[in-house]
């Protein structure tokens, strides 16, 4: 396996002017459109826009609250409707940029409780598995550009589907009923994301391709990528089309070295796929590339010979997680891996200036 590399140089998110209360600590996607770079966090229900500010910083935020867009398209356990942003978070996990869209992917997970206070509240506690109905989102937003390079989330756009979703609810969202006849998937889809259940964590999109990379369930070793081919109704609703097999998905398995997809990004027919492990450990996280990915037709296991490491990152321990990775045109000409933590270091944040540091590898 190879070395743990070293970062080549450092990127300044600068997340000052007014638009956010404080500096995120758990951005877990992130997407480049000309010189705007979004971000998300996975306890927010907004997507972050921040504009090129030189080779090596972003800044100016806008913030774009989905409720906005989407409205009270989760609902509650109670009967009485409320707004995504009475909910809470959303657990975004992916963004992609194709088409004139922003596409944005909820984790799918299902959570079980912290055990905390004395014995018998702790065991009660560990018996709950909740299912937060807002993490099932999959949709998108039509782009404008307001000037070059920069661009807002709108609603509507002349001459394309204005934004929409992939069928949720409360009980059962598609993804969740498609898969819970799957002979390999079903009996992870109702456990818990922390315990190798279900958890989309990567989100990568070429034409009407839509590539879904799973932190878990890793199976036998295996992480999974499931394929759907989406269209967009008049309202912009989503619609996955039907396969060959009457399927509305497929799905590959790939050898990651045991561990699970925690990104994914399109490089022609290639799948650039961020790797690190499926149960909450601190652990090893790695930038895989699948070549041909794209190429491909039909449910597959993808030939080892076709994945190769190319990057091992380094990792604290209990901090300091890579979590999503964007590939960037460097000055040389070249190309570089941008790459964004969860919980990150103390010495990546700066409180003050409402700062945080993102990490540059070179491109093999």
């Amino acid at each position: 396996m190879s070395d743990v590399a070293q970062p080549v140089d450092h990127v300044t998110l600068d997340f000052s002017g007014g638009a956010l209360d404080a500096v995120p600590r758990d951005i877990s996607a992130c997407v480049l459109t000309g010189d705007t770079l979004w971000v998300a966090c996975d306890e927010s229900a907004e997507v972050i826009a921040l504009e090129r500010a030189g080779a090596d910083r972003f800044g100016s935020p806008r913030v774009f609250p989905l409720t906005n867009y989407f409205g009270r398209f989760a609902q509650p356990p109670r009967k009485k409707s409320r707004s995504l942003k009475a909910r809470g978070e959303m657990d975004i996990e992916g963004l992609a940029a194709e088409g004139g869209y922003l596409w944005i992917v909820g984790s799918h997970t299902r959570t079980r409780a912290r055990p905390k206070g004395d014995a018998a509240e702790a065991l009660d506690r560990l018996a709950k598995v909740r299912r937060p109905a807002n993490r099932f989102f999959l949709g998108r937003l039509p782009l404008h550009e307001d000037r070059p390079g920069r661009f807002s989330a709108v609603a509507e756009r002349t001459g394309r589907a204005p934004c929409g979703t992939l069928s949720f609810h409360r009980e059962r969202s598609r993804l969740e009923t498609w898969l819970a006849g799957d002979p390999h998937l079903a009996p992870f889809v109702d456990l818990p994301s922390k315990e190798n259940g279900l958890d989309v964590e990567g989100l990568a999109v070429s034409g009407d391709r839509v590539f879904l990379g799973l932190r878990g369930p890793v199976v036998r070793g295996f992480a999974v990528v499931l394929e759907l081919r989406l269209e967009a109704k008049a309202s912009g609703a989503l619609k996955a089309r039907r396969f060959e097999d009457r399927r509305r998905y497929r799905k590959s398995f790939v050898d990651l070295d045991g561990l699970g997809i925690r990104s994914l990004s399109v490089d022609g027919h290639d799948l650039v796929i961020l790797a690190g492990p499926t149960l909450p450990v601190s652990g090893p996280s790695r930038i895989y590339r699948w070549r041909g990915a794209l190429k491909g037709d039909g449910d597959t296991v993808a030939e080892r010979s076709d994945v190769g490491c190319l990057v091992a990152l380094p990792t604290g321990r209990g901090m300091d997680h890579p979590e999503a990775v964007e590939i960037l045109p460097g000055a040389d000409g070249g190309w570089r891996f941008l790459v964004v933590h969860d919980a990150p270091a103390g010495g990546r944040v700066d409180d003050t200036l409402k700062t945080v540091k993102a990490d540059l590898f070179d491109v093999p």
